[in-house]
């Protein structure tokens, strides 16, 4: 008899992942093979959807509040069943690859390119940050999720490149580009994921959007990043913002169940169980995509 996995309360504060532990030869297969193995055994076949998360070559979890780590948790959480997208997976595209799941979760990361939203890389950008294949490889992911009408989250460097993917610009430096009373990138949060948890600002949240749904008008986030939406592309709508007006949350036009947020609810959701429900909501809709059910 299988044993029932236990999901997480509707709003339930989360328990961090064991801490990861792989040997320095291990590659990329390797790592994410075990990492499947865990999370298979874990769900004991129970899962209602599969979602995809992209990670970047050479991904090698090291500590417990690792962003994946805490985005697979998110979605184990929630009863979907995380699968782990990368460059060369089996000789696949990214096209291929979002084709095999039921819905989509970008992660943060790395600064864009500034080169696909037609720009010279700026004086405060690192010239190593960019990495061009690996953005190529999450925009196809991305646009063909949007084009077959796929669920799909984003957070921070994702909300970021779902505006990218649409036709958006981004500030490539808030502090330089865009200065202003928020302080976006507070060090000791950047420095330690253990200080995710702490809030950096409110939100403006509009009424009857999912977000607003979810966690109500009133709710304090984090902030770890540097760029941000500038021009919003035209398939987006903002539905919050910063304090000083910044877009912290968008979704595509009449199509709420595709949307992404700046901040980081993976990591919120240790003190604050509310942003769990924003991967149950995830998983619903992947269950319902999966079950040829209409989304909304």
């Amino acid at each position: 008899m299988q044993i029932q996995p236990k999901f997480l309360p509707s709003g339930a504060a989360a328990t961090p992942h064991p801490k990861p532990s792989f040997k320095p030869e291990d590659g990329l297969d390797t790592v994410i093979g075990q990492l499947q193995d865990q999370w298979q055994h874990r769900m004991q076949g129970q899962q209602r959807c599969t979602v995809g998360i992209f990670v970047e070559k050479g991904y090698k979890p090291a500590e417990a509040h690792d962003d994946v780590l805490d985005l697979a948790d998110a979605v184990m959480d929630a009863g979907g069943m995380p699968r782990l997208l990368y460059q060369g997976q089996n000789g696949q595209s990214a096209e291929q690859q979002v084709s095999q799941v039921d819905a989509v979760l970008v992660p943060g990361g790395r600064d864009w390119d500034p080169a696909k939203y037609g720009e010279k890389l700026g004086p405060h950008m690192d010239p190593a940050e960019p990495d061009t294949a690996w953005d190529n490889f999450e925009i196809a992911g991305m646009r063909y999720a949007v084009g077959r009408d796929m669920p799909l989250f984003g957070q921070c460097r994702g909300e970021q490149g779902l505006n990218v993917a649409l036709g958006g610009t981004l500030y490539q430096d808030l502090p330089s580009d865009r200065p202003g009373p928020v302080n976006h990138r507070p060090a000791h949060v950047h420095e330690s994921f253990a200080n995710r948890i702490d809030p950096a600002h409110g939100l403006e949240i509009k009424p009857d959007t999912r977000l607003y749904n979810l966690v109500g008008g009133q709710v304090e986030v984090n902030s770890i990043h540097h760029q941000a939406i500038k021009d919003v592309a035209p398939a987006l709508e903002v539905i919050a913002r910063a304090p000083d007006g910044l877009a912290e949350a968008v979704q595509v036009k009449d199509h709420p169940w595709q949307w992404a947020v700046q901040f980081h609810p993976e990591s919120l959701r240790y003190s604050d169980g509310r942003f769990q429900t924003i991967y149950q909501q995830l998983v619903d809709d992947g269950e319902r995509f999966r079950n040829h059910q209409p989304l909304k």
